[in-house]
């Protein structure tokens, strides 16, 4: 028997799956969204193959369970599944359904042949490698979140170092600045002292002079009354 031996509308699927036709068609689209194909018809009308039956199984146990939003489940779904799916098998089902009926109005069920009520033999197979991918996606994930750890951990290392750099340099150049000022104060004690040692020194001179300038006149006049 091939593997797409049924076509289901909205209400049907819904009905299967437990849940209203809005949130199939959300659910649907989301996956659409992220590239899966659905068959339509020429209204734009989607059909549900066993295939998209398995899908929507896998969808809701990951939104349901495992508490995925639409887009991640759907983005999880298609990178599984999307590889293993036919839409010319899909579409050639739907084209000998309506060759058989063709007078039949849209209806909810379009059968090829007795729909199974029984879930797909497929689809605990393909919820435990489901499963099985999540958890690598985690261990992945959780590998990458160890590594970008290490990288802040190095990161803030490198920022400390650089703050204890910067640290040093304001220190530095707070000491040539006290340094500096240090030598001024000294310039200008020098200058004060050399200054005030120069007129020490012209005082003296003066002094000198003054004297010298006295003894002469006393000479003078000694020898002025002398004669």
């Amino acid at each position: 028997m091939e593997r797409y031996e049924y076509v289901l509308l909205n209400k049907e699927m819904s009905e299967r799956l437990g849940i209203g036709i809005s949130t199939l068609r959300k659910w649907a689209a989301s996956l659409e969204k992220n590239g899966y194909g659905w068959e339509k018809n020429e209204d734009g009308t989607r059909y549900y193959t066993r295939y998209d039956e398995d899908t929507l199984i896998l969808f809701k146990t990951l939104v349901k369970e495992q508490k995925f939003n639409l887009e991640q489940a759907a983005k999880v779904i298609v990178s599984r599944r999307q590889g293993g799916r036919s839409l010319e098998r899909a579409g050639g089902a739907l084209q000998e359904n309506k060759k058989e009926s063709p007078n039949e109005t849209h209806s909810d069920t379009r059968s090829l042949n007795p729909i199974s009520t029984e879930p797909s033999v497929l689809t605990e197979e393909a919820i435990q490698s489901l499963m099985n991918y999540v958890k690598d996606q985690e261990q992945l994930n959780k590998s990458l979140i160890e590594k970008i750890q290490e990288m802040e951990q190095e990161r803030n290392s490198y920022h400390a170092l650089l703050e204890k750099i910067e640290d040093e340099r304001k220190a530095d150049r707070e000491l040539l600045k006290q340094v500096g000022q240090q030598l001024k104060r000294q310039e200008e004690r020098t200058n004060e002292r050399d200054k005030m040692l120069m007129e020490n020194i012209r005082s003296i001179q003066q002094l000198a002079a003054a004297k010298e300038e006295e003894r002469k006149k006393k000479g003078f006049f000694s020898n002025l009354f002398s004669r």
